[in-house]
């Protein structure tokens, strides 16, 4: 399996290619760091909307109408593995504030309940694209399941 990533930001001894960190330049890193720490030191400065938002607008020097950033939390839900992950994953960072840094691959990949010995190939971005898009195993197992019972049911 080839995987196709141009630049790292992370150091990483990982052999599973779809568990390294894609590319984060040094402002996202500070601020995923930031953001996780928060929650670990529970002192939740960004827990607001709107703290997030001007957060944004101190490093980045522009303002949003939607708040950019969502650190995962360790024992919660994640929120919903979109295709746009491809472009930045700042809505899935990391819990781990000593690793700073947004979701990768396989772990997309295990939010989407794909087993870790399904295979991708292809560049990063088309990757992430992949499984935003898909329908989760799981998902597609119950949906199978609920249309043969239904097909069952009427014969």
């Amino acid at each position: 399996m080839k995987i196709s990533i141009k630049r790292r930001s992370h150091a990483s001894d990982e052999k599973d290619e779809l568990h390294r960190s894609r590319f984060h330049n040094k402002r996202d890193i500070k601020i995923f760091n930031l953001l996780a720490k928060d929650i670990e030191l529970e002192k939740f400065k960004y827990k607001s909307i709107q703290s997030l938002k001007t957060l944004y607008e101190k490093h980045v020097g522009k303002s949003s109408k939607v708040h950019k950033y969502f650190v995962l939390k360790w024992n919660e839900p994640s929120n919903l593995i979109p295709a746009h992950l491809y472009k930045d994953g700042l809505r899935h960072i990391h819990p781990d504030s000593e690793q700073s840094r947004s979701i990768s691959m396989r772990e997309a990949a295990r939010l989407q309940n794909f087993p870790d010995k399904y295979k991708f190939e292809g560049p990063q971005t088309e990757i992430f694209k992949m499984i935003g898009n898909a329908v989760s195993p799981l998902m597609a197992e119950k949906i199978a399941n609920a249309v043969k019972m239904t097909l069952y049911e009427t014969i």
